[in-house]
This record gives structure tokens, C-alpha cells and sequence, in this order.
């Protein structure tokens, strides 16, 4: 193996992006995309893995070879002291570089046993030398684009997005996300913002059903005229059978003053979850009165 492969190799071993800086050639396309694009994709992996304290980030290359269409494809799979695989790469090479390297997950080997392997990087479709758009593709990344931006509009304007904000938006998008985005839309780096909202606003779908069941529950709590646990147990299994969650709290950052809460990179209007935060209060402080799977009580 020559000193340059050598290094392109220790580079995916190391997890270090810098050094596939260096010894990748800036003329050539990696995985079909530029090495500049390739290397953003590889580093924000890297940096997944590295702030995951659970993973041995020592990965170790094994040769390991597929067969494809009748044609051995060769390459190396790099696997930590956990048996944890964090990259299949395949390689086109000469005999002093490599030419190309691609993720192929049908790579394997009898040289060490994996227990478990990582999704690994990828690219969109319309991010490839060889992509050609269809008639639909302009539409879709408009509309994906165009949506993106009325849901930021109404963020900016209400400081915070409100429940029927959130409702409004995700029902004017269904039908767009089933017809167009589910079987197109996820190939497309243009579509990637608007997947994100549509997948985190889904969640929200039936907040205002689950807002009305916890008033209901916080309502019966608060007739409660003493609170111990022989007179609240009930109250806390009922609960905790309709939704599952509550004793964990309400599971987000709030800020109170400011009347919001976080949900990966959006602000929720938090007086629209009021009832659903309340509960999430009052099962997380009682929720260690809750019967153990040993313990029986009448409901």
C-alpha cells in the first residue's frame, strides 16, 4: 500500500477529517460529490460520534469485499474494540491513491465480528455530478423552500410558535408531503428544512387533544382536598396508563418569563401546552408513589 492510501486509510481510522483534507485530491468527486461536500458530511458525522460518550471512537480498518452485480467491489470496514462498525467504504484506487470511496453497506468480512454498524455518511441525489432533474423537481424545492419560510414568518411575527400555528401549517402541508415529499422530496438536499418542520410539527398533530386530557386530569387533581398517597394513587395510575410520559415532566427547556419552550431549534408558545406542562409537573414530584409492578391497587 502506498504512503498515500496508507494515509487516507488512518485518516477514517482516526476520525480525522483534517488529514482527509490534505490527502484527497481537490480535483476529484468522492461518493459523485465534490471532496469540499464530502468532507462537510464526513466532519459532521465525526462530530456525532465524538460527542457521544458511549461510543470507543479507536476504530480499527478490516479489508472487506462484496459482491455486486457480479463484480467484486473491495474496500475496508472500520470497527471499534465493541464490535461497533461506524463506516462500510468501498475504493476505487491506482496503485499509489484512491480514486473514489463510497459507503457500501453490503462489505463484510471474516476478519473481526460486528455486533453493530452505524448509518454512515450519505448524499442527496441532487447533490451528485450525475443528477438529472425531472419535471417535478423545481416545483417541489420551491413549494419545500416556500413553506419553510411562511412557518419562519409566523415564528418571527409571534415571537413563538403557537399550537394553532403549528396545526394550520401542518394541515395546509399533508397532503403536499404524501403526494410529492414522501416519495421524492427525501432524495433532495432543497426539501431537507421542510422535512425537518413537517416531522417535528407532526408531533403536534394531536397536542390539542392532549391538551384538553390533561386539564381534564389536572382538574380532578385539583379537587383533591388532601394530598398523600393513599388519595392521589389512584389518580397517579390513571394517568400514567393514558399517558405514559407524564411522570418523566414536561420534557422541555421552558423559559417562563418569555412564555416558551424548545424543541430542537423552535420556540412552542408554552400557555398553548399549559394544562400538558402542569401535569408533567405534578406527576413528576408524586411520581414516586406510583405502584410498582408488585404492588396491587384498585383503580
Amino acid at each position: 500500500m502506498s504512503e498515500r492510501k496508507r494515509l487516507v486509510i488512518s485518516a477514517f481510522e482516526n476520525l480525522d477529517a483534517n488529514l482527509l483534507e490534505v490527502v484527497l485530491d481537490d480535483s476529484r468527486f468522492y461518493s459523485k460529490v465534490p471532496k469540499s461536500l464530502f468532507l462537510e458530511v464526513y466532519r459532521r458525522f465525526v462530530y456525532f460520534i465524538k460527542k457521544s460518550p458511549e461510543f470507543d471512537t479507536r476504530y480499527q480498518a478490516y479489508s472487506a469485499t462484496a459482491i455486486i452485480d457480479e463484480i467484486t467491489v473491495n474496500g475496508f470496514i472500520f470497527v471499534n474494540g465493541d464490535g461497533i462498525c461506524y463506516l462500510k467504504l468501498a475504493f476505487e484506487e491506482s496503485d499509489d491513491d484512491y480514486l473514489d470511496i463510497w459507503q457500501c453497506k453490503k462489505l463484510s468480512t471474516d476478519e473481526v465480528a460486528v455486533s453493530k454498524t452505524m448509518g454512515g455518511i450519505s448524499f442527496y441525489d441532487d447533490e451528485k455530478k450525475d443528477f438529472f432533474p425531472d419535471d417535478d423537481y423545481e416545483m417541489i424545492c420551491l413549494t419545500c423552500m416556500q413553506e419553510v419560510d411562511k412557518l419562519q414568518k409566523m415564528r418571527n411575527e409571534e415571537g413563538a410558535l403557537s399550537r394553532k400555528s403549528i396545526s394550520n401549517w401542518f394541515i395546509d402541508n399533508e397532503n403536499f408531503f404524501v403526494e410529492y415529499v414522501l416519495p421524492f422530496g427525501y432524495y433532495y438536499s432543497k426539501c431537507a428544512e421542510f422535512i425537518n418542520y413537517y416531522e417535528l410539527v407532526r408531533r403536534y398533530k394531536t397536542s390539542e387533544e392532549i391538551e384538553q386530557i390533561c386539564k381534564g386530569f389536572c382538574e380532578e387533581f385539583y379537587d383533591i382536598q388532601i394530598i398523600n398517597k393513599a388519595s392521589i394513587v389512584n389518580w397517579l395510575r390513571k394517568v400514567d396508563q393514558k399517558i405514559s410520559n407524564a411522570k418523566t415532566g414536561f420534557w422541555y427547556d421552558c423559559n417562563f418569563k418569555k412564555g416558551f419552550f424548545r424543541e430542537s431549534h423552535v420556540k412552542m408558545f408554552l400557555p398553548d401546552f399549559y394544562y400538558t406542562q402542569n401535569l408533567g409537573y405534578i406527576m413528576y414530584l408524586y411520581k414516586g408513589w406510583l405502584p410498582t409492578a408488585d404492588e396491587k391497587f384498585n383503580i
